[in-house]
């Protein structure tokens, strides 16, 4: 009784050091691996950004997406944003880009070029773009994953 008590620790011990994950934990929400992109919003590509914990009994969330929009600028085109939070203790770079769409969902114009966000500890920060075409955007989505 004792032997099996014995290596059923050592089990135990060497999953947690491993980085195993229980069976009955959910899997990641990830977005970017085959899922339909939700447009009209950020997308958030690297679930280290957010993520479930341990046998799901949270979540470590790092930034947290505080509100986004779109509106029209003085010359026509669209100019998107998102609102992010860094609720860590730490400093933390992030890297954002758009995508402009027309009302089937295919792009206008390339995607603007990925820029580096700067999040202070305990801070927010706004992320913001601009669209080249006037008439053809219709829909959008930013795309956020972490600093590289």
């Amino acid at each position: 009784m004792i032997k099996i008590a014995k290596i059923a620790v050592v089990v135990a011990a060497a999953c947690s050091v491993s980085g195993c994950k229980s069976p009955t934990a959910p899997p990641p929400k990830a977005i970017g691996t085959g899922e339909r992109i939700h447009t009209d919003g950020p997308v958030v590509l690297d679930e280290s950004l957010q993520r479930e914990t341990m046998l799901g009994l949270g979540h470590e969330v790092k930034v947290v997406l505080e509100d986004y929009g779109q509106s029209r600028t003085p010359a026509g085109t669209h100019r998107v944003w998102v609102r992010l939070r860094n609720v860590t203790d730490y400093d933390q770079y992030l890297q954002c880009r758009a995508h402009f769409l027309a009302e089937n969902g295919e792009e206008v114009e390339e995607p603007s070029p990925w820029a580096r966000v700067f999040l202070p500890a305990k801070s927010i920060e706004t992320y913001h773009a601009a669209s080249t075409q006037r008439d053809e955007v219709k829909r959008f989505y930013i795309e956020l994953r972490a600093g590289r």
